[in-house]
């Protein structure tokens, strides 16, 4: 089976998958399989709230809120 290596990984990535992994009682190298046969498959993940708020944790403002939920670019709406 061919091995990945990934150099340069931003340390507060590294902590979230981490904390995901711990979460998802697997290891940091079954979370990264995991994560890459969605994003591959290209199966919906989803997500739970507390899944949400525990990644928030650990994460600081140079992370796009709307990107972590998978919202488009799209205008805000009128609520009128």
């Amino acid at each position: 089976m061919p091995n990945i290596l990934i150099r340069d990984v931003d340390e507060k990535l590294d902590k979230a998958l981490r904390v995901s992994a711990a979460h998802h009682n697997r290891t940091r190298e079954a979370e990264i399989k995991a994560i890459l046969e969605d994003a591959v498959t290209q199966k919906p993940r989803k997500r739970e709230l507390a899944d949400v708020l525990q990644e928030l944790a650990c994460l600081d403002d140079t992370y796009d809120i709307d990107e972590l939920f998978g919202r488009s670019e799209s205008p805000a709406r009128d609520t009128d």
